[in-house]
This record gives structure tokens, C-alpha cells and sequence, in this order.
């Protein structure tokens, strides 16, 4: 498949996520991209997350793309462990998503293999993940979502939560 038609295929599916996205407002929305196989430019595409919607409103897209055989190695392993819940797959598109801003696309495509791989793994062997003491520290501007602190964005040296009940954190 061509990086065009491979390109092509994510059109259909960005506009409805932009249509559902602007009829449930403010909510978060997380989404997955599922294909046989995900080329590195669509990687990049939603590495980005960046779409315009009417009007040139510029939205950010969390959509995670993921191989067939991934998602189906982590939706397989949730029931065979027994601990098929929708908050599991929200944890994983989480940390997948949490280094896209941080990462080139055949790197992040290689983080979120990876990450399917280990937290598969965790499930089926009843490994828990650890909650962090310290706050995750990446570079200015970039979003970041953890599986402990919840989404915020890095601004200088202080990264805002809202979902947790500090408003902001200050790095060392």
C-alpha cells in the first residue's frame, strides 16, 4: 500500500472523529486508529494530532494508531486475565499517547509496540503498574498524559493537572 492510499484511508475516519468530537463538546476523547498494518506517515499523521476543523478551529486529536495483531494481543489478553474493563484500554491509548509529542514517528510507532507488549504481558501475569512518586518531566509545550498524574501540558518548568488535585507541579 502506498503512503498516499494509506493516508487516504485516515481521511474518512479524522472527519468523524471531528464530527463527534464537536457534538460531545468539552469531554475528552481518546480514539484508535486499528489497520493490518500502520506506515509510518500515518503514524506521523496522528502523532500530530492536529486538525482544522469549519471555520480553520484548530483541534488536537488523541487518536493512537495501532497494528490488528496489537490491539488484538491486548483486547485478548484483558479477558484472558480476566480484567476486560474499559478504563484497561483508556490506560493503554494513555501511555501511548504520553510520548507522541516527545518521540519522531518510528520511534513512537516502536513505544507504542512496546507498551502493548509490557502491559499485555502485566495483565496476563497479574504484574501491577507502580504509581509514581514524581511527576513525569518532559520538554516545554508538550502534552503529556500519565496513567497517575492525568492529562496537562508542560509549560517552562511547571505542568498543569486538573484532574488531580494539585493545579500545577514545579520541577526542581
Amino acid at each position: 500500500m502506498t503512503t498516499r492510499s494509506s493516508n487516504e484511508r485516515c481521511l474518512p475516519f479524522l472527519c468523524s472523529v471531528v464530527e463527534c468530537t464537536w457534538s460531545i463538546g468539552s469531554s475528552p476523547c481518546d480514539g484508535m486508529f486499528i489497520a493490518v498494518r500502520i506506515d509510518t506517515n500515518t503514524a506521523e499523521t496522528f502523532r500530530h494530532g492536529i486538525w482544522y476543523a469549519k471555520g480553520d478551529v484548530k483541534q488536537r486529536l488523541d487518536i493512537v494508531p495501532f497494528t490488528l495483531a496489537q490491539f488484538q494481543k491486548y483486547f485478548v489478553s484483558m479477558f484472558e486475565s480476566k480484567k476486560a474493563e474499559p478504563i484497561r484500554l483508556r490506560s493503554l491509548i494513555a501511555k501511548c499517547k504520553s510520548k507522541r509529542d516527545l518521540l519522531d514517528a518510528p520511534t513512537w510507532k516502536k513505544y507504542i509496540e512496546d507498551t502493548v507488549t509490557e502491559k499485555a504481558y502485566n495483565l496476563i501475569h497479574g504484574i501491577k503498574p507502580m504509581k509514581k512518586d514524581e511527576p513525569p518531566i518532559v520538554p516545554a509545550g508538550a502534552i503529556v498524559y500519565d496513567v497517575y498524574w492525568g492529562e496537562g501540558q508542560v509549560v517552562a518548568l511547571i505542568a498543569n493537572f486538573p484532574e488531580h488535585n494539585k493545579t500545577c507541579v514545579k520541577f526542581p
